[in-house]
C-alpha cells in the first residue's frame, strides 16, 4: 500500500529551491565523512557529490530508486521497520523531509541513532507546519501547507505528522543528541505562489525567519551529533 502510494507521489515530484538550499547545507556539513545513509532518499539524491564514498540511499519506492540520479547503494526498504544495518555503521544519517511522512518518528530517530557511529551526524529537515502562512490558511478553513507538496491538488496532504520548532527540538533532546547547527528556511522567491513574493522578500530582508523561526521559517534544518 505505502509503496504504491509513494510510487505515485514521486512520479509527480521535481526539485524545488528548497531542495537546492538543503543540498548546499548537506555538502557543507558532510564534508569528509565517508559512510553516508540517506533515509527516504526518494528520486532526487541530496548526496550525489559524495558518490566516491560509501553512500547508501534507502526508499520504499522502487520507482523513485529506478529514477534517482544516485549511482550506487540503492536499497529498497521501509524505514517504519527496523533498518537492515548493524549498530554504529554510518558517519552520517540523513533524515531530510522524511519524519513528517512517518507513522512513528520516535522509532525512526532511535534507529538512526542506533546505526550512526559515536560522534557521527544525524541531519534533520522538516517543514514548519505552524508558520504564519499555514496558520492563516487554517483560519480560513483551508487544508494547505505553504511548504509545498508533490501533489498540491490532492484532497489530502501527504504529511501525516506536524512539526514545530519545539516539537523537533523536543524529539532531538529526547534522544539525547547534541545540537551542532540550526538553519531556518525562507525562499528567495515563492515559485509556486507569486502572490507571496513580497512577503518572502520582506521576511528575508528583515531576517524574521532567523529572529522568530517558529512563526516565519518555512522549514527547519538541524545538524546533530550522536554522543
Amino acid at each position: 500500500m505505502f509503496r504504491k502510494y509513494y510510487n505515485k507521489y514521486w512520479d509527480k515530484c521535481s526539485p524545488s529551491p528548497h531542495f537546492f538550499w538543503k543540498k548546499e547545507l548537506i555538502e557543507k556539513y558532510v564534508g569528509k565523512k565517508n559512510n553516508i545513509l540517506d533515509l527516504g532518499c526518494g528520486k532526487f539524491s541530496l548526496v550525489r557529490e559524495f558518490e566516491s564514498k560509501n553512500v547508501v540511499g534507502l526508499d520504499i519506492s522502487d520507482m523513485a530508486l529506478r529514477g534517482t540520479d544516485l549511482k550506487i547503494g540503492k536499497m529498497l526498504g521501509d524505514i517504519n521497520d527496523r533498518l537492515p544495518f548493524k549498530n554504529k555503521t554510518f558517519d552520517v544519517v540523513l533524515l531530510v523531509d522524511v519524519l513528517e511522512h512517518i507513522l512513528d518518528p520516535i522509532f525512526v530517530v532511535k534507529e538512526a541513532k542506533r546505526i550512526v557511529k559515536k560522534d557521527g551526524l544525524i541531519i534533520f529537515s522538516v517543514p514548519n507546519s505552524f508558520n504564519l502562512l499555514n496558520r492563516l490558511y487554517f483560519l480560513s478553513g483551508k487544508n494547505k501547507e505553504i511548504t509545498g507538496s508533490c501533489a498540491p491538488k490532492e484532497l489530502f496532504h501527504d504529511h501525516i505528522r506536524m512539526f514545530s520548532k519545539e516539537i523537533l527540538e523536543g524529539l532531538i533532546e529526547k534522544e539525547k543528541l547534541k545540537f551542532v547547527a540550526k538553519h531556518f528556511y525562507i525562499p528567495k522567491n515563492f515559485r509556486e505562489n507569486k502572490k507571496l513574493e513580497t512577503y518572502g522578500k520582506i521576511v528575508s530582508f528583515l531576517k524574521l525567519h532567523e529572529a522568530m523561526p517558529s512563526l516565519f521559517a518555512l522549514s527547519f534544518f538541524y545538524v546533530t551529533k550522536a554522543l
